[in-house]
């Protein structure tokens, strides 16, 4: 039997599906769910929930803390994406360099495709790492 008869074979394919299914649910692993009685001063129980966890319990923040903590979450997402972008440079200038067959034209265009997109992230990586001390800085210096 092949492989593309076993794809085919609907019998087959739901065989495959329900395996592929069951193996999910039994590796996957389980937490424990208590139901925990909470206070009047935690109506949604996320305070109850994180102690019992033995995370700390949130505190509210004030305005100018959201709007930090917003502003270096958004910074974060776009130097974050770059590195898809980085990456991306990084396939397209291997197959530009592997399909050139040994055209010199091709071969310098993808070396340099792939020396911008090393110089490219570097400087993100710097950005990220002066944005992440700048950010815990003035959230520190505020309070949060």
């Amino acid at each position: 039997m092949s492989a593309q008869y076993i794809v085919q074979c609907p019998r087959y394919r739901a065989i495959f599906v329900l395996t592929i299914l069951m193996t999910t649910f039994l590796i996957a692993p389980t937490n424990e769910v208590a139901a925990v009685e909470c206070g009047p001063n935690d109506p949604y129980g996320t305070n109850c929930t994180a102690a019992n966890a033995n995370l700390k319990p949130t505190t509210s923040l004030t305005p100018q803390q959201e709007i930090n903590k917003l502003i270096a979450t958004i910074i974060k997402t776009i130097l974050g994406l770059t590195g898809v972008i980085f990456m991306i440079m990084i396939v397209a200038a291997g197959d530009l360099w592997m399909t050139a067959g040994g055209n010199e034209e091709k071969i310098t265009k993808a070396r340099t495709m792939l020396f911008n997109a090393a110089v490219g992230i570097l400087l993100v990586f710097g950005a990220y790492i002066a944005t992440e001390f700048i950010t815990t800085v003035a959230i520190e210096a505020i309070g949060g």
